[in-house]
């Protein structure tokens, strides 16, 4: 009982709003006409989603050629953050236990699991956030995309597309 006390009371202390800390805000949510006038656009992914992140800017750069890719958060107007969930590989041959993985050209071998992958990467669900950064207002969510079921490729399409689609619809004459 004693350390349940003890723990409580170094928890409270701990805290942040003990230490004077002011919490995180919620993300303001937005329009997509909060995209009007914004040309600069950051595009970023986890580190396993970096295929992602090139196919949305690649797609964004083809359709929408008045915007400029920037390379950093800072000199963005537009964040847009894509990822995968649960994502896993179809068609996977056996692991052949009398020879060492190697990388063929079916496919990916991933190192120590025995398996050379071929075919498509399934995804089981792909999230994709767009925010509108006003310096010096608070940034907004101006897009939440999800889907399940795929590949990645055909999803970061789809995103990219949604994308383009809505960014089109705030650009267009009045």
């Amino acid at each position: 009982m004693k350390w349940l006390v003890l723990f409580l009371t170094l928890a409270t202390f701990m805290s942040g709003s003990a230490l004077g800390q002011t919490p995180r805000r919620a993300l303001d949510t937005g329009t997509i006409e909060d995209l009007k006038g914004q040309t600069k656009i950051f595009v970023s992914s986890t580190p396993r989603d970096q295929s992602l992140a090139k196919k949305v800017s690649a797609t964004i750069q083809k359709k929408l050629p008045g915007i400029t890719l920037v390379n950093s958060m800072s000199e963005a107007e537009i964040w847009i953050r894509v990822y995968t969930l649960n994502s896993y590989w179809t068609d996977r041959t056996p692991p052949d236990l009398n020879r060492a993985p190697r990388l063929g050209e079916d496919g990916q071998t991933m190192p120590g699991d025995g398996r050379t992958r071929m075919g498509s990467e399934q995804v089981m669900s792909l999230h994709g956030f767009v925010t509108v950064i006003q310096r010096p207002e608070p940034p907004k969510l101006v897009i939440y995309f999800s889907k399940k079921g795929g590949t990645k490729s055909s999803m970061a399409d789809k995103f990219a597309n949604e994308f383009v689609r809505a960014y089109q619809k705030a650009t267009a004459g009045p």
